[in-house]
């Protein structure tokens, strides 16, 4: 990795991000970075948890919606364990959907059925309700 280069897009990006006029673009530019940074990122979305109900936040990806109702619909899945976890483990991965039928029985068929290869939820931030992750769809 050039770490040279990494730098200086993260740094890019905190800029960007800064000049952003509202928490909605912000979120938008996060997502877009995401997707921009990672290497073989197909979609990014954050799903922000309200007690059980979810909320997609800037999907760049009509499927990331998709893949969020339907983790809330099953009650599980590696974004809506992410963004539970307040303490512990703050990254979930699914490395390949169609082989992942442990931590995530009822979602990871439905969510191969989408066409989500493999993803990743990392915990955005906690408050004292609301509970956010930040999630990479991969191929």
């Amino acid at each position: 990795m050039d770490w040279s280069r990494f730098a200086q897009q993260m740094a890019a990006m905190a800029r960007d991000l800064l000049a952003q006029d509202s928490v909605a673009a912000t979120l938008e530019r996060i997502t877009a970075s995401a997707t921009e940074l990672v290497e073989g990122c197909d979609a990014a979305g954050i799903l922000i948890l309200h007690g059980t109900r979810v909320e997609s936040l800037a999907p760049t990806d009509p499927f990331v919606t998709d893949s969020d109702a339907l983790q809330q619909q099953m009650g599980e899945g590696p974004c809506f364990d992410a963004a539970r976890s307040s303490q512990g483990d703050r990254v979930f991965r699914i490395a390949d959907l169609t082989t992942e039928h442990q931590r995530w029985p009822a979602y990871a068929p439905r969510a191969a059925a989408l066409g989500v290869g493999s993803m990743m939820g990392f915990l955005l931030f906690t408050d004292e309700e609301d509970l956010g992750a930040l999630n990479l769809y991969l191929p």
